[in-house]
């Protein structure tokens, strides 16, 4: 048999066994809590190909009503995989999580809408408040424990500002992300009204680089440049970097 067909046959069975095993929709939850340390879900109904659960909480980050679909072609790549979508008034959107054999879990797909706060303030020494819209595409990634791996993807912070303790216009941040053996680098490719430019490295263990430069645009007004001057070390370019470490 050629392993075209092997692949074709062991996909064919595994569904076959799925549909005559009729999990209940539970199987669900234990399974994705299972492959997803820091997710909780809430109560569930429907089936195993198609439901839902009332609440959905991943590392602290409410997404509300979380629906699954079953996506039976996934089988043929000997993964069981789902298409989810989470609804919340402040955090929603779509991804397609896969788990392979032993555990795995690989997710591609992902489109999300977010508050920026809590993301913001991982990396800020002290308790801010924002505003805007950040939308999270991932193209694809792994996930091994509560840490993200192999990521390919871009992220939009649209009407960025910073509303406390200072109020600070950030205009329209872009980033691309990557990994770089085991650090995810975002790096920004659109800087906003303060002319950003650099990189953010996340590392093992919760650790974190923050290394960038701000070079403000002429219309940028003096309360914000004095501001930026208290805050950060001057650059030989005429702009201000920021440069810092920690854990998150």
């Amino acid at each position: 048999m050629k392993p075209a067909w092997r692949y074709l046959a062991v996909g064919a069975a595994a569904y076959l066994l799925i549909l005559v095993a009729g999990f209940p929709a539970g199987y669900v939850r234990g399974t994705l809590q299972e492959a997803l340390p820091g997710l909780q879900l809430g109560d569930v109904s429907g089936t195993v190909f198609s439901g839902h659960s009332s609440r959905a909480i991943y590392q602290g980050i409410d997404l509300g009503r979380i629906d699954w679909h079953f996506r039976p072609l996934a089988l043929l790549l000997l993964r069981l995989e789902y298409h989810l979508e989470f609804s919340h008034p402040d955090n929603s959107g779509q991804v397609n999580i896969g788990i392979r054999p032993g555990g795995d879990v690989h997710g591609h797909a992902l489109d999300m809408q977010l508050v920026p706060d809590r993301l913001v303030n991982r990396f800020s020494p002290v308790s801010i408040q924002s505003s805007g819209s950040l939308n999270l595409v991932l193209d694809s990634f792994e996930v091994a424990g509560e840490q993200l791996r192999a990521v390919t993807g871009t992220a939009a912070w649209s009407d960025a500002a910073i509303d406390s303790p200072v109020i600070l216009p950030l205009g329209e941040i872009g980033l691309t992300l990557e990994s770089r053996a085991d650090t995810l680098v975002a790096a920004v490719t659109r800087g906003g009204e303060l002319g950003l430019s650099g990189e953010i490295l996340l590392q093992p263990g919760n650790r974190y680089t923050v290394d960038l430069l701000l070079r403000p645009e002429a219309g940028i007004g003096s309360d914000t440049r004095e501001l930026l001057a208290a805050a950060m070390q001057p650059h030989s370019s005429g702009g201000y970097q920021l440069k810092t470490s920690g854990r998150f």
